[in-house]
């Protein structure tokens, strides 16, 4: 059999078959005309390379520029952009809308949470906040400061609240906070407690106590304690320092262990006592 290119009819068709993206959540959805497409959260839009099919013989272009399947990047960032499909005819042409849009974040962090009352920086864990705030704040008005994963939003007990706008009630003891991401539909509860720091008039003498939160180190300031015993969370005795002087370090690194927090009792030389909790980073 003879085929006879002059007798084959040139294509006239300017379609879309087949479009795709490496990074999208679900296919394409082709319409007339138009394609719409979702890829992961976080994607650079800017330089994405699809592949796709067209009408036989046919060919793409985006602003007189060819682009080609699997070869060419394309900034999808202005969504729609528009492509212009020529048919093998050289005649037929087709412009077609692609929008190619961000999945909405699934992440519910906590990213930063301030108190213009602070004593130091809180100290942000999993899905847990502590915070102190100096000796005699009112507790049951205080504005935070806080930042979200992208889209977030927080809730206490079902109203939302907005950063360096709504006062919270820290009073009665830790706060959930719900965050519920982009998606609206993700969410994580974190429990936020405020503490207020003990002043001099509460214990009877006078200490500081730095850095808290801390890492690895801690260093205490007096010229009254005598006696600092350390106990874990669960109250089990640690460790016992005697024979204070005015500024001691304590390295708590063989201390810590699993524990977010260290109990110190502290006794003067008057046999007062105090305590304070020491948050571990």
């Amino acid at each position: 059999v003879v085929l006879n290119i002059a007798d084959h009819p040139v294509n006239n068709g300017t379609d879309f078959f087949h479009f795709s993206l490496d990074e999208q959540t679900s296919d394409a959805v082709i319409g007339t005309g138009n394609i719409s497409i979702e890829v992961e959260y976080g994607t650079d839009l800017t330089d994405l390379i699809p592949t796709f099919q067209l009408s036989l013989g046919a060919t793409a272009f985006i602003d007189a520029s060819e682009i080609i399947s699997d070869e060419t990047a394309v900034n999808f960032s202005n969504s729609p952009v528009t492509v212009s499909v020529l048919a093998e005819n050289g005649t037929d042409s087709q412009d077609w809308l692609i929008t190619v849009t961000e999945a909405a974040n699934t992440e519910t962090e906590i990213l930063s949470f301030e108190l213009s009352e602070q004593t130091s920086p809180a100290a942000i864990g999993a899905g847990t906040i502590d915070i102190e705030v100096e000796n005699g704040t009112d507790l049951s008005s205080l504005v935070p400061v806080f930042t979200l994963s992208d889209g977030a939003i927080a809730e206490v007990n079902g109203t939302e609240i907005t950063s360096g706008v709504s006062s919270v009630d820290f009073s009665s003891g830790p706060v959930t906070y719900t965050i519920t991401a982009e998606d609206g539909i993700t969410s994580q509860d974190w429990t936020v407690t405020v503490t207020e720091a003990v002043g001099v008039s509460d214990i009877g003498f006078d200490y500081k106590i730095y850095p808290n939160p801390c890492r690895e180190v801690i260093y205490i300031q007096s010229n009254e304690l005598s006696t600092i015993e350390i106990f874990d969370i669960l109250g089990k005795h640690i460790s016992t320092i005697r024979n204070f002087s005015n500024i001691s370090s304590i390295d708590i690194k063989n201390m810590k262990g699993n524990n977010h927090f260290l109990i110190l009792k502290l006794t003067d030389k008057k046999g007062k006592t105090s305590f304070e909790k020491i948050i571990i980073k």
